[in-house]
């Protein structure tokens, strides 16, 4: 969380991993980024979805 004199920025992730099995991993991850003053057109909170896979050799 960062604050300033006109702006509240905060971040939040939530993420889970797991092993697949000998070779692969995954992870699912969720992220929220908010800020509470912004253009009239925007929206105040930017979301944020990924899988990663990763494999090892």
């Amino acid at each position: 969380m960062e604050s300033g004199a006109g702006n509240v920025h905060s971040v939040s992730e939530t993420s889970l991993s797991t092993k697949i099995n000998s070779t692969m991993q995954m992870k699912a991850a969720f992220s929220a980024r908010n800020d509470s003053s912004v253009p009239v057109d925007k929206k105040n909170t930017d979301t944020q979805t990924s899988v990663t896979l990763v494999y090892s050799f």
